[in-house]
């Protein structure tokens, strides 16, 4: 191959970082497409509602290109995973039903959400705190970074919910599951009741009963971002995290190293000291 060629070949991939990062975004085009047959085909009350969800979904695929190109990043792959798994299964979840099929698909998106974007965040830090030292001049402590990371996660999910109780608000939709089971108590209060094993929520402000979901919702979050936590501390304690772990910061394509790697490298290594 020629270096024409070569040059070429990395001129289209520039928006992707790489080959696999491209084979995930033509995944995202492709399920982009099959939802929008799938919901056209089945000519639902909710169509529009639907299709609305899967362009808004689409676009937040957009996100890593973005990145690259605006801020000239090298975004590590699990960033391209879970916006492409995220997005899609939250849209699967409403196309197919999954949200209301007892089987937890709620759960199973917030956990993968807190996972991810605890990870995200994780890979952040360096780029963020490259010219934070302490007092002693040594580089920012792992147990720093952990905890960055869940502010991170547990900041995305708050805004998450917040956009929900939004929807909900204005356009009386039911993502905090405030519709479900509900009857309005016309003498004030709130309290439930199981009748003929459907349990009913009973208050005088019917969209008071969505704080139940969103409780969970942060929980099951929460408990994704603390679980990453722990394995990434065992794993980086033993020295198997380094490479593609990171944000990187393409200034110069010269260097061998480049230097949010390095300095994540270098804070990890500070900390064993200490914790040897």
């Amino acid at each position: 191959m020629t270096n024409t060629q070569t040059q070429n070949q990395k001129k289209w991939l520039k928006p992707f970082g790489s080959v696999y990062s491209f084979a995930i975004y033509l995944a995202a085009v492709a399920l982009f497409v099959g939802g929008l047959i799938v919901v056209l085909a089945a000519e639902r009350d909710n169509t529009q509602f639907l299709v609305a969800t899967l362009i808004g979904m689409f676009a937040v695929c957009q996100v890593p290109i973005l990145l690259r190109l605006a801020l000239k990043l090298k975004l590590p792959l699990f960033f391209d995973i879970y916006i492409v798994f995220g997005t899609f299964g939250h849209a699967a979840g409403h196309i197919f039903g999954w949200y209301d099929a007892g089987w937890h698909w709620d759960k199973v998106l917030h956990i993968a959400a807190g996972v991810s974007f605890t990870l995200i965040g994780f890979s952040f830090v360096p780029l963020i705190a490259k010219n934070i030292k302490v007092a002693d001049k040594k580089q920012v402590s792992i147990v720093f970074m952990l905890l960055f990371a869940i502010g991170f996660s547990t900041t995305i999910a708050l805004l998450w919910e917040i956009l929900e109780f939004i929807l909900d608000s204005t356009l009386g939709l039911n993502a905090q599951r405030w519709q479900d089971g509900l009857r309005v108590c016309e003498n004030g209060g709130f309290y439930y009741q199981y009748i003929d094993g459907i349990r009913y929520y009973f208050t005088s402000v019917p969209q008071g009963t969505g704080l139940i979901d969103t409780m969970w919702d942060m929980i099951w979050h929460l408990i994704g971002s603390i679980a990453i936590c722990i394995i990434l501390f065992i794993l980086i304690k033993k020295r198997k995290t380094y490479k593609g772990l990171f944000v990187e910061e393409l200034i110069n394509k010269d260097k061998k190293e480049l230097e949010s790697e390095k300095l994540g490298k270098r804070i990890i290594s500070k900390d064993e000291e200490k914790i040897e």
